[in-house]
């Protein structure tokens, strides 16, 4: 023989995070990764828009298969000053999915997700992000488990991997829930420049790898985010897979 066959439990292995690495690589993070440093005498001061702008956060996630999901949400976003700083209302203002054919129902429930908890945000005085709504389940989510099922029903898993796979999806599901909103604490006052961590992690299911966190960030007048690029790679079972998260902000027209 000129090689050896993938042994069965790694085969197995395999074949679950095909159908699940958009998740794997979106909750293997933990918080606080690549935080912001702490703001330097030379960071501008933070002064908050008056009139209504635009936060447009986009996702990329990287699929075993090597396809992406991408996702682009625009919010509405105001600042409203309180006693200790500035509070961030925001609404939907649009939303865009790009997503391989076999993931159709999976994009579709992504498309018409109603978005809502992420506001109100509280800011200090600084800009930095020190209270947020407390997660709560959704109906988005039941249909989100409904469209996995459809979609692990058309893959070549055997009714046990497609089993273990739908139990591990609601764990990470339950798992984002709790994690809240990630959004960064600095992100309508970023620290501008690079920073990167790295750190082992276990997954769900008990295998350890590895996730680097880095983070770019430019702000503009008054020290308001003008760009922030925050990348996650995941190493895993010899395999690398990348997510990527990006904030912008421009006036609203």
């Amino acid at each position: 023989m000129s090689g050896r066959a993938t042994p069965p439990r790694a085969n197995r292995r395999l074949r679950l995070d095909r159908a699940l690495g958009v998740a794997l690589v979106a909750l293997a993070v933990p918080a606080g990764m690549a935080m912001a440093p702490p703001a330097s005498a030379q960071s501008p001061r933070f002064h908050a828009p008056q009139g209504p702008v635009v936060l447009t956060r986009e996702v990329r996630r990287t699929l075993a298969d090597g396809q992406q999901l991408v996702v682009r949400r625009r919010y509405l976003v105001r600042f409203v000053p309180t006693a200790s700083g500035y509070t961030v209302t925001g609404n939907p203002a649009g939303v865009e999915v790009e997503a391989p054919l076999t993931m159709a129902e999976l994009a579709e429930v992504e498309r018409r997700r109603a978005d809502l908890g992420l506001f109100p945000l509280q800011l200090d005085a600084a800009g930095l992000i020190v209270a947020r709504p407390a997660p709560a389940e959704s109906v988005e989510a039941t249909r989100a488990r409904a469209a996995m099922s459809a979609y692990l029903a058309r893959t070549d898993l055997t009714a046990q991997e497609r089993t273990a796979a739908q139990a591990m999806a609601v764990k990470l599901q339950a798992q984002g829930q709790a994690a809240g909103n990630s959004w960064p604490a600095d992100l309508f006052h970023p620290a501008s420049g690079h920073r990167q961590e790295d750190r082992d992690v276990t997954l769900p299911d008990g295998r350890t790898g590895q996730v680097s966190v880095t983070v770019d960030a430019t702000n503009g007048s008054g020290g308001l985010l003008a760009r922030m690029e925050r990348r996650v790679v995941t190493r895993l079972d010899g395999t690398e897979r990348l997510s990527l998260e990006r904030w912008t902000l421009a006036d609203a027209r």
